[in-house]
């Protein structure tokens, strides 16, 4: 029996197959090899002239917010340390990506997850804050060599930063009316701080303008809502600030003038990042004591990398 069947089993695959297997259409075949996950990249032109419109701008944040990048996009730790000062990485030292080297990630939407894109995070995706400039990396979760913290959400943070600076300028009008009854009552003055609903205390303001802060809650003394990190000392999200880009840069032709008088001079240079930092950091001081807004550690950061970097160009020349 299985003789009988087998046979013209045999014959079939012998004769007919072939024919039948080449009767099909040819498969198409992929380019070997990984692509960009981001092919192209918005005009700015487009979407300042109003060409593409909301919608499209969305989108567009979001495939740039979901795609997962690949060695083709740059994925990758950086060849700097990311400290303000473009330094070089030890050679041969770090590894392409680690776990506790900070935000290292395929994706935007790899640790702001839960419950969806650009929310937050799972306790699996926890940064360590600023080990990205650690060199050599560390490989220790211990609290004594990193920081960790947990994914932030990132939905409704406009609308967060918006309403403190409303908030912001509620508790600045009250002081100022504080002030002003002081200055012409000639006695002392105090006024309950309230902001939508939240009291941060009470202020007392005398008559030569001088004030107190001794009953603040919730608040800094210069009355500034910072609702940003862990502990809430930063107003903003925004780090690329004009003053803060020009402050940097008047720094860095203080510096680069400085250190090519030096390396012609004498031979040697001297690194602008710390005294820079420094500088900006009383600067900023001085014009919040001045009445001006304070800089926040964004805009630091920012002056920061723009005086170093002037200062190490015509070190670098």
């Amino acid at each position: 029996m299985f003789a009988r069947v087998s046979v013209p089993l045999l014959f079939f695959f012998i004769f007919f197959y072939p024919f039948s297997v080449s009767a099909h259409e040819p498969h198409v075949t992929q380019e070997m090899g990984d692509l960009p996950m981001l092919p192209g990249h918005l005009s700015q032109e487009d979407i300042t002239s109003r060409k593409l419109s909301f919608d499209q701008i969305f989108a567009a944040g979001k495939r740039l917010f979901d795609a997962k990048f690949n060695t083709l996009d740059g994925q990758g730790r950086p060849y700097a340390t990311g400290n303000g000062k473009p330094t070089g990485r030890a050679p041969n030292l770090d590894m392409p990506m680690v776990r506790t080297s900070g935000p290292d990630s395929n994706a935007c939407a790899g640790c702001h997850n839960d419950p969806r894109s650009g929310a937050g995070g799972d306790f699996v995706a926890n940064v360590f804050v600023l080990a990205q400039v650690l060199d050599p990396i560390t490989y220790s979760v211990d609290p004594d060599f990193s920081n960790e913290r947990n994914t932030l959400g990132m939905m409704g943070a406009g609308p967060i930063e918006l309403l403190g600076r409303e908030m912001t300028r509620d508790l600045h009008r009250l002081r100022e009316r504080a002030k002003a009854a002081a200055a012409a009552s000639g006695l002392d003055v105090t006024l309950p701080l309230e902001s939508k609903g939240v009291s941060f205390g009470s202020i007392t303001a005398r008559p030569d303008g001088t004030l107190d802060f001794s009953r603040l809650e919730g608040v800094d003394n210069d009355l500034i809502i910072k609702p940003f990190h862990q502990k809430g000392v930063v107003r903003s999200l925004r780090e690329f600030t004009v003053r803060s880009v020009l402050l940097g840069t008047l720094l860095g032709l203080v510096f680069g003038a400085s250190s090519l008088y030096l390396v012609l001079k004498v031979g040697l240079t001297v690194s602008a990042s710390i005294p820079v930092a420094v500088i900006s950091i009383t600067l900023f001081k001085l014009w919040a004591r001045l009445g001006g807004r304070d800089a926040t550690i964004l805009e630091h950061n920012i002056t920061q990398t723009a005086g170093s970097a002037g200062e190490s160009i015509p070190t670098n020349i």
